[in-house]
């Protein structure tokens, strides 16, 4: 019996990395398209958004510049009843919108009471990088002669840009922790995911009971999230399960030079110097968003420091800089990530001149 299930789980393997093969090589992968408002009000809204097997998903940015406002969603979609989609935001599954989508427009009914509508028009890159999304997933039971048997669940999402872009893609896959000199998505996807149900698989030889709440999940999942300036902006969310009080979430954000692959770092846009002066306006900032005074203590709150440092962990809008901190980096489990976002109108004082070029021209 044990000779046959070795023989079982040696033809799985198989079929599961030539699945991977024809999906990495011969499918062909859906680009991002970039949707925007047709409205002429300062308010505006942008999505990107990328179809696979028929399901949209991506992310959007509100962006409202007279109130220095900027809200970066990534989201999901679930089908309706009558063809249209909800929007549901990733971080707490709450739905924002109705959706009614075509490769040439978008209408977004907001979930807020008032029902606003927005119309979104599919506009062309200007700076393209047809960049396309690998996504393999894939169940394995604990006990593969048990039906009933707990089981893991592993899924990988990988934007990738086009194979006219070979320093990006050098660049990008360091980001995902790829070490491979292999630039194949589906080998490196393949390998991941052998590891993950390896480990589980050896769980299986040790003594206890292993009911139906022994459930393993790895979710890594790649979002575009900038894509203008000559700057490639991508987020990688992790959530991860294997037993434990709760599952842990991790969320990672970098930008690219998408002309040579160099990944844009801190020190390229605000000066050394300016450093405490940033982190005076993160500490106001998240003061502000919590709604306390500023003579009370951040570590009153449950915080651990009482100054905000500055992050590496950034991300870019049409208006401002997101500063994002993961849970445990600044604060408890219990308080969740902290995800501060800044407007250039306060912001543009600390940068560089030659950052400043990138965004708005000379």
């Amino acid at each position: 019996m044990k000779h046959f299930t070795n023989i079982k789980q040696t033809l799985r393997i198989c079929f599961f990395g030539f699945f991977l093969l024809i999906y990495g090589f011969a499918y062909p992968q859906s680009d991002y398209r970039l949707y925007t408002d047709t409205r002429t009000e300062p308010s505006s809204i942008q999505m990107y958004l990328l179809w696979q097997h028929g399901y949209p998903r991506g992310s959007i940015l509100l962006s409202n510049p007279t109130e220095n406002k900027d809200l970066l969603i990534i989201f999901e979609t679930i089908k309706q009843a009558d063809s249209s989609y909800a929007i549901i935001r990733s971080t707490d599954n709450q739905q924002l919108f109705n959706a009614s989508i075509s490769p040439d427009e978008i209408t977004l009914t907001a979930i807020d009471g008032n029902h606003q509508e927005h119309v979104l028009n599919a506009v062309p890159f200007i700076e393209q990088t047809n960049s396309f999304l690998f996504t393999v997933s894939d169940t394995q039971l604990l006990d593969p002669d048990n039906p009933d048997s707990p089981s893991a669940f592993m899924e990988i999402s990988l934007v990738w840009p086009d194979d006219g872009f070979s320093d990006l893609r050098h660049a990008v896959k360091q980001f995902y922790g790829w070490q491979s000199d292999d630039l194949q998505p589906g080998h490196w996807i393949k390998s991941e995911i052998n590891e993950f149900f390896k480990q589980y698989s050896e769980m299986a030889e040790l003594p206890g009971d292993k009911g139906k709440s022994f459930q393993w999940l790895n979710s890594r999942h790649a979002s575009l999230i900038y894509d203008q300036h000559n700057l490639l902006g991508l987020r990688w969310s992790k959530h991860v399960f294997t037993g434990g009080a709760h599952s842990m979430s991790h969320n990672s954000h970098v930008f690219f030079h998408t002309q040579n692959g160099k990944m844009l770092v801190l020190d390229e846009m605000v000066s050394i110097e300016n450093l405490p002066l940033l982190e005076q306006i993160l500490t106001q900032g998240l003061k502000a968003q919590l709604q306390i005074s500023d003579e009370e203590k951040l570590s009153d709150h449950g915080y651990f420091t009482d100054t905000i440092p500055v992050t590496d962990n950034f991300y870019l809008t049409p208006n401002g800089i997101g500063f994002y901190y993961n849970s445990y980096e600044i604060a408890p489990y219990s308080t969740g990530h902290t995800d501060l976002w800044l407007p250039f109108t306060i912001l543009r004082p600390l940068l560089l001149p030659d950052f400043i070029d990138i965004l708005f021209g000379k």
